[in-house]
């Protein structure tokens, strides 16, 4: 149905910002105000009327010009050119979510907001993907976020996190969690944080399948070892691997707990002709778990650390001449020191795992003959060492149990290239290449 409009000239002051503008920051408008005052209003505004009445007497509301109308006060007009529309509201609604977006004129948090309204209005997001021209995936994306805490979502804006580190947080399930990262988005240590939290989200699941598996076989839940009664013995230490389909039809009743990550220690009732346990050699077990958990959490570290690496080298863009100027010089320093190329590095960037009669040339030249930029990114990674030791400045003394800091040259140097890249090392980061990480200054990791 063709929608009825009248064209006509309505005093400023009778016409008003509409109060569910998806925009809800206007911006500067001083240039705008200029160009109006030296050529007029070019582009008549969209309005509605506050009642029946489409006379000039009554007030509107603005559908289409926000900006035109801020911009038509700075520069001191009095009356504007109007189409004035019948709309209902979700009409209107639909009307400035489509125009702002079409412009890009919206923050994420404006576009999330205008999706929701659509959706509580009654559209589906079919509908609202083919008002906006965005894809259903992307409206869904947005809508999540609205589940976010509103004022930290919009003070989370000012630091113009991307709209794909917003996407990473639909990674974690918890709402609490999320609204915790928000604090970070847009810093240095939002990666290191956001990984910590899939990290532990996947341990808890799997601590929860664990914990399942162990009810269902009789098994007593503690929280650790100062629970277990002096007649049970230390069986051993397992993972949800070791646990699926084992048989633990012996009769014996068991305790467990969990240790550091999603692993548990299980105790077992000790036999009738096995003699109560030495308590010197249970408090010699007892520190050989406190050891194995500082171990397995320095290997987290490391690992938290290489992600962070990698996944700055597999998002960024390397085809800019002066990125490409230093990989070549920090390739050909690396060469000219003795380095070899380590396949496994060029499987991780590239994202193939070669066969043995593979050429990894062929493949690049396939594959990557229109990025130069990350063929010389993969090049430096599978240089980045010129030994085959653990990439790592933590160093780790198995006799003394002690950890201390390593200097790690290879690791220094590739630290700098990446910074020149654009790279931003985290906290963590930092503080384990200048020796202040709490695994080195306590031995201990909270």
């Amino acid at each position: 149905m063709e929608r009825k409009s009248k064209l006509q000239m309505i005093a400023v002051d009778k016409l008003h910002p509409h109060p569910q503008n998806p925009r809800k920051v206007i911006g500067d408008v001083t240039e705008l105000a200029e160009s109006i005052k030296a050529n007029g209003i070019l582009q008549n505004l969209t309005v509605v009327p506050n009642n029946d009445n489409w006379d000039d007497k009554s007030d509107f509301t603005v559908v289409i010009g926000h900006r035109r109308l801020a911009a038509a006060k700075q520069a001191g007009l009095t009356e504007l050119p109007c189409a004035v529309v019948e709309m209902t509201e979700k009409e209107q609604l639909s009307t400035m979510l489509t125009e702002n977006m079409q412009r890009s004129d919206l923050t994420v948090y404006e576009e999330a907001k205008g999706c929701q309204l659509l959706l509580d209005l009654g559209d589906t997001v079919a509908e609202i993907a083919e008002k906006t021209g965005f894809s259903e995936s992307k409206i869904r994306r947005r809508v999540k976020l609205c589940e976010l805490d509103e004022e930290a979502f919009k003070e989370s804006q000012i630091r113009q996190p991307t709209l794909a580190d917003y996407d990473k947080l639909n990674q974690i399930k918890d709402i609490d969690t999320r609204n915790k990262l928000l604090e970070s988005i847009g810093t240095n240590n939002f990666d290191n944080l956001l990984y910590s939290a899939v990290k532990k989200q996947e341990t808890e699941e799997e601590k929860e399948k664990i914990e399942k598996l162990c009810l269902e076989h009789g098994m007593t839940k503690v929280q650790n070892h100062d629970e277990i009664p002096s007649n049970y013995s230390y069986a051993g230490l397992f993972a949800l691997k070791d646990l699926v389909g084992k048989d633990f039809a012996d009769g014996r009743k068991r305790y467990f707990y969990f240790a550091y990550s999603s692993n548990i220690y299980i105790y077992a009732e000790a036999l009738k002709k096995q003699e109560k346990n030495d308590p010197e050699e249970e408090k010699r077990k007892l520190e050989e778990q406190r050891w194995d958990k500082l171990v397995e959490q320095a290997e987290e570290i490391d690992e938290r650390c290489e992600a962070l690496r990698r996944g700055f080298m597999l998002d960024t863009n390397f085809n800019n001449s002066n990125k490409k100027q230093e990989l070549i010089k920090y390739i050909t320093a690396q060469v000219a020191a003795g380095a070899r190329i380590k396949d496994y590095h060029l499987e991780e960037i590239i994202g193939h795992n070669f066969e043995d009669d593979e050429s990894i040339d062929s493949y690049i030249s396939e594959h990557w003959s229109d990025n130069s930029g990350r063929m010389l990114m993969a090049a430096a990674y599978a240089l980045c060492q010129t030994n085959y030791s653990l990439f790592s400045y933590i160093s780790v003394n198995y006799l003394d149990k002690t950890f201390s800091r390593k200097n790690d040259l290879d690791l220094n140097r590739f630290y700098v290239l990446l910074c020149k890249l654009g790279y931003v090392m985290s906290d963590e980061e930092i503080q384990l290449r200048d020796g202040t990480h709490p695994i080195f200054t306590t031995g201990e990791v909270n």
